[in-house]
């Protein structure tokens, strides 16, 4: 009597074989150098621009047209300054197919963009005798951003889109000074939001480190400032009003090291 073998079923083998045949590729994605949580740090070069548009109000409306086109257009317009800042960065990347990258980061960032936009002493056409001083910046403190990147991978290399939002800190500064004695300041400090855009490219080095980088804007909206009078100025009664809205923009480029954790 001869014992009988056991043998497993062709079609389950097959159905088992063209299974790990299709689950390869993507159990190679899953663990590619550039997937999965990442934790890391930036330095960037910042660039930050200052919009101001000048309301006058009050007793301004007793002066000529001349002088308060003068004095709105000393503060108008845009201007900007640079500086360098650091970030810290927390994300995910995953690879949903060959090629497809997606990912989402949380960012944290200490900008260093300072605009000043001091004008002045300017004299005005009426009376040529009167010069008005502004002394106003803006600047850009903590900023937190949320985004979603999707992009292309090949090998060790990837290049991405990136769109989400910021919010960041900003203290915007006004004030104006004349050689008749007008002396008023007004300051800001608010948080603003607003939406976040990037591009960037990223390459692994070996199993866990990865450097990056990327060009990035975001809009932050727009922050007001009024003018109150300093002690001092010889012009308080009857009052002159300055309203100012500012609008701010952050430009980045930077450069970063990440660790990925397994």
């Amino acid at each position: 009597m001869h014992a009988s073998r056991l043998r497993t079923p062709r079609t389950p083998r097959l159905a088992l074989a063209a299974g790990l045949t299709l689950a390869a590729p993507f159990a190679a994605l899953a663990n590619g150098p550039l997937h999965g949580t990442y934790v890391g740090l930036d330095l960037q070069a910042d660039r930050g621009e200052r919009q101001s548009q000048t309301t006058l109000g009050g007793a301004w409306a007793s002066e000529s047209q001349a002088l308060r086109d003068f004095v709105s257009g000393l503060d108008a317009g845009a201007r900007d300054d640079s500086g360098f800042g650091q970030g810290l960065h927390l994300g995910y990347l995953h690879a949903p197919a060959d090629g497809l990258l997606l990912g989402v980061e949380f960012g944290f960032e200490a900008p260093g963009a300072e605009v000043d936009a001091r004008v002045g002493p300017t004299s005005a056409a009426t009376p040529a005798t009167l010069n008005y001083t502004i002394d106003a910046g803006l600047d850009f403190d903590r900023m937190l951003v949320l985004r979603g990147l999707v992009g292309w991978q090949s090998g060790d290399h990837a290049f991405y889109a990136s769109v989400g939002g910021a919010r960041a800190d900003l203290v915007a500064r006004t004030g104006i000074t004349s050689n008749g004695g007008y002396a008023k300041a007004g300051l800001t400090d608010d948080s603003r939001s607003g939406l976040h855009l990037g591009l960037g490219w990223r390459r692994a080095l070996g199993e866990h480190w990865s450097i990056r980088a990327e060009v990035t804007q975001a809009d932050l909206g727009d922050v007001e400032v009024v003018n109150a009078y300093l002690p001092g100025s010889s012009f308080t009664d009857p009052a002159y009003t300055e309203r100012y809205r500012i609008e701010a923009e952050l430009r980045q480029v930077r450069v970063g090291v990440s660790y990925r954790f397994r």
